[in-house]
């Protein structure tokens, strides 16, 4: 099994392009910050997609449930419990609980399961463990010309539905991004025709396409009316972005296989830590948020450059401490 730089350059990309769709601040840069921001959001599309490709690439020729399902325990579901704890206490701190109209101990359990209520990113564990939970399925899909048809299905509804209200609902989650992790697998199995189609030159002609596609969806979605839907709401309704974020998925798994299939330190790194990045950075965009409150007046370029320092920097510098204090032990705490 061939280990492929592609993979890891374009993990790394879709961990920078989460945390930089997470920033209040492009909304302040006009015209440009509303492009920049489509082409980053919805990033976390790439994720789902690498970890149903991953799933089938390392585990379909040894998979067992048990062992599985124990690897992703210790190393996802308990970072996301110990870093659960503050942003829960948070919430008791703060009486929220008093807001939903349910008890303390509720609150808690509430949290745990829906998550991102306090830190805005958790949301995206409990969603990705319901995968985790019926990667037996997905296993046996795999092994069936069915998973064709079902990815396809799968990625009509991911096309035509939108993220559950405030991302509280992991089960509708499942379903909106479900599209996006069939497709994952089956690139997976595919990987003898792309390996074809990179050798055979024929790259350009199917990337150039998906390219064209997402730059119609950009321009687009600037004149959209902005309005928040739900699951449910949204269900059978086109959602401009998840097509824009697919098309341009395309063009870049096709386009970093063939010219980008080589180690680069700054991507690499990026997808080694890329999990404590997304666990910590939801820390430091409160941080930012209650600092924004303080009104220091600074330019919407400014206020950018501060959140990017205090996001970005303050992120990379911590999971680069708790690695160094703890070494191996971190993955326990921080998934990396």
């Amino acid at each position: 099994m061939r280990f492929r730089h592609s993979l890891e350059n374009f993990r790394g990309l879709a961990i920078l392009f989460v945390i930089l769709s997470h920033f209040t601040s492009f909304h302040a840069l006009g015209s440009v910050g509303n492009y920049v921001y489509f082409i980053v959001t919805e990033a976390t599309s790439w994720f789902v997609f690498l970890s149903g490709y991953l799933f089938y690439h390392i585990e379909s020729s040894r998979f067992q449930y048990a062992g599985y399902l124990a690897k992703k325990i210790k190393y996802v579901i308990t970072p996301y419990l110990i870093l659960s704890l503050p942003a829960i206490a948070v919430g008791l701190y703060l009486k929220q609980e008093e807001l939903i109209g349910i008890s303390r101990s509720a609150y808690v359990a509430w949290s745990l399961i829906v998550g991102g209520y306090v830190v805005g990113p958790m949301w995206f564990i409990p969603m990705i463990a319901i995968f985790y939970v019926v990667s037996p399925v997905f296993n046996r899909l795999a092994r069936s010309s069915m998973i064709y048809p079902i990815a396809a299905l799968g990625m009509v509804v991911s096309v035509f539905s939108f993220r559950p209200v405030n991302n509280l609902n992991p089960f509708f989650a499942f379903l909106s991004y479900f599209g996006f992790y069939l497709l994952g697998i089956v690139f997976a199995i595919c990987v003898g025709k792309t390996d074809r189609i990179k050798d055979s030159g024929k790259t350009l002609f199917l990337a150039l396409p998906a390219v064209g596609v997402f730059l119609v969806t950009l321009w687009l979605y600037q004149d959209l009316p902005r309005y928040r839907l739900g699951f449910i709401d949204g269900l059978g309704l086109f959602n401009m972005r998840q097509l824009g974020k697919l098309s341009l998925l395309i063009a870049l798994f096709f386009l970093f296989d063939k010219y980008f299939d080589q180690k680069n330190r700054f991507l690499a790194y990026f997808a080694e830590i890329s999990f404590g990045l997304f666990f910590i950075h939801g820390f430091f965009l409160i941080l930012f948020a209650r600092l924004s409150y303080l009104n220091f007046k600074l330019s919407p370029l400014m206020n950018f450059c501060a959140e990017l320092a205090i996001v970005m920097g303050c992120s990379l510098i911590t999971v680069y401490l708790v690695k160094r204090a703890l070494h191996k032990r971190s993955r326990y705490v921080i998934g990396c």
